[in-house]
């Protein structure tokens, strides 16, 4: 591995710390930090979102409220870099504010970096159970 890509290993890693806040802001924070103004979240099953302040206000349409999702931790049990991408194979864990685990869903991920930034977040697996934790539309 080159240095290039142990860098992005680290950025995804922190980005996983990032949303263990264990506030919805401390969540969209990571989001806000990590994600390239540009960037594209792609959830297999989702509509594609475009743009880091179209991804926020999907993911985060009040960032202050502590309703819904507050905080997901992310194990990942796999992580590769090679070139500007970040594979990851994890279990993404999603709580409320009171620490109840509202899902647990098994994901492989791609991150395409660029600039120390996530280009693009493309996420596979039981995608149907986060669009309906944070109402994102599937494709039909």
């Amino acid at each position: 591995m080159n240095q290039a890509e142990e860098i992005n290993e680290r950025i995804i890693t922190a980005f996983f710390l990032g949303m263990e806040g264990g506030t919805k802001r401390h969540y969209w924070d990571a989001y806000n930090l990590y994600m390239a103004y540009n960037g594209t979240l792609d959830f297999s099953g989702c509509e594609q979102i475009s743009g880091k302040q179209a991804i926020l206000d999907a993911l985060f349409p009040n960032p202050d409220s502590d309703d819904g999702v507050v905080k997901v931790v992310s194990r990942a049990t796999n992580m590769l870099a090679s070139g500007n991408f970040v594979f990851t194979e994890r279990v993404d864990k999603h709580y409320d504010k009171d620490g109840n685990e509202l899902a647990s869903v098994r994901v492989s991920g791609v991150f395409e970096m660029s600039a120390g930034k996530i280009k693009r977040l493309s996420d596979y697996g039981d995608m149907r159970t986060i669009a309906e934790l944070y109402g994102l539309k599937m494709i039909d």
